[in-house]
């Protein structure tokens, strides 16, 4: 996790290489961004727990058998496969925002769009995502376990 937090900061960091404005002391912006970015994540987390925890208490206590793991990597997969149906920015937006619990502030600052396109596409993405599981029929539990666990 401490791993993926740093690569983070420094994708940003190049990312938006053109905009930031270091100051004082190029290593004091990194570990400032990084402190920001470990808060971020605990935040994403204590969330991702909570609702499990929710989950978990309102009856659901059996234990996870090896065909459910089988089952939720197959649902996963067929997301994937939903989401190359999407346009391509629409696509993007959805698994920044769903797999990478990325901010809708972050994803609009990394693909150089508004806040409020990154919402258009999110809902795009999810009505695509609706109207596909509806073909497919796919478990409800799951995809909620997958795509609701994000805070904006």
């Amino acid at each position: 996790m401490a791993e993926e937090i740093v690569q983070d900061v420094f994708v940003n960091f190049y990312l938006r290489r053109k905009e930031i404005q270091v100051s004082h002391s190029l290593s004091a912006y990194l570990k400032t961004a990084i402190k920001f970015q470990v808060f971020k994540t605990y935040r994403a987390q204590k969330i991702q727990d909570k609702y499990i925890e929710t989950v978990a208490y309102s009856g659901y206590t059996a234990p996870i058998q090896p065909d459910n793991i089988l089952e939720a990597k197959q649902i996963h997969a067929e997301i994937f496969q939903i989401t190359e149906k999407m346009p391509a920015t629409c696509k993007e937006v959805f698994l920044l925002s769903r797999f990478e619990k990325r901010s809708n502030q972050d994803i609009a600052d990394q693909l150089n769009i508004s806040v409020a396109m990154v919402r258009k596409h999110i809902t795009k993405s999810m009505n695509i995502m609706r109207n596909e599981i509806k073909e497919h029929q796919m478990d409800i539990f799951y995809l909620v376990l997958l795509l609701y666990t994000h805070k904006n």
